[in-house]
């Protein structure tokens, strides 16, 4: 079964892309900002005498939000071809809470071991359970690893079955540690996006040669909502 991650779909074992269909797309944050907030499910009623009887209908879970500001038609059709291949809400897949990210204090590639700072309140080798992965990002290239030992802030991951091409030499000098969580679309996930502007573009007399670098069509901004598959406390 192939790890996908959004916005780039199946990804690619020996580099840092993905693919959906015969499409081969590259990772981009939201150029807008992301936001995450824990939901709590919780039931509350008051009763005349003051006292408040509470019980917790369900565990809580995260939620993340993607906010786009004009961005092109290209990234759109991205996003877009993402939705359609996962289904809508029907299935999970993997989330970049970019929100969470941090300067690791160190990154050792050998040996599996990532510097960071509070490990347990993000991530988790327990399956099923906060984030199972984490995402090294210098803005340009990733490398994904899951998480196998969370208990200290010197976090152990994996150095086999690995997702991107960055090295922990560049990842030392320059990149960003991010949780990875399974997360749902929203029922209507692309429901708040509206177009802003038209660019209309010149394909020139030899044509394009791929549809990802033609920009014309319309740049849109919105919002994406994801929610966790798995409790976060």
């Amino acid at each position: 079964m192939s790890v996908k991650l959004f916005p780039i779909g199946a990804l690619n074992a020996t580099d840092c892309t993905g693919s959906i269909g015969d499409l081969t797309y590259t990772l981009f944050e939201p150029n807008s900002g992301c936001e995450s907030d824990v939901i709590f499910f919780n039931i509350s009623e008051r009763f005349d005498n003051q006292t408040i009887h509470t019980r917790k209908k369900a565990e809580p879970y995260l939620s993340i939000r993607y906010e786009y500001d004009n961005i092109y038609a290209r990234e759109y059709r991205q996003i877009e071809h993402f939705v359609d291949d996962v289904g809508g809400d029907l299935t999970s897949f993997l989330v970049v809470d970019w929100s969470n990210g941090e300067t690791p204090r160190f990154v050792k590639g050998a040996t599996g071991k990532i510097g960071i700072v509070e490990t347990n309140r993000k991530y988790s080798d327990t399956s099923s359970y906060k984030a199972n992965n984490v995402l090294l990002w210098n803005g340009k290239k990733f490398k994904m690893y899951t998480v196998t030992d969370s208990s200290a802030t010197i976090l152990t991951v994996n150095t086999s079955g690995t997702y991107g091409n960055l090295t922990a030499t560049d990842a030392e000098e320059d990149a960003d540690a991010y949780p990875v969580y399974s997360c749902y679309f929203s029922s209507a996930p692309l429901s708040d996006f509206t177009k802003t502007y038209y660019i209309d573009g010149d394909i020139g007399a030899t044509g394009i040669t791929s549809p990802l670098d033609y920009v014309s069509g319309w740049m849109r901004k919105g919002t994406i909502t994801f929610f966790s598959k798995y409790k976060v406390l």
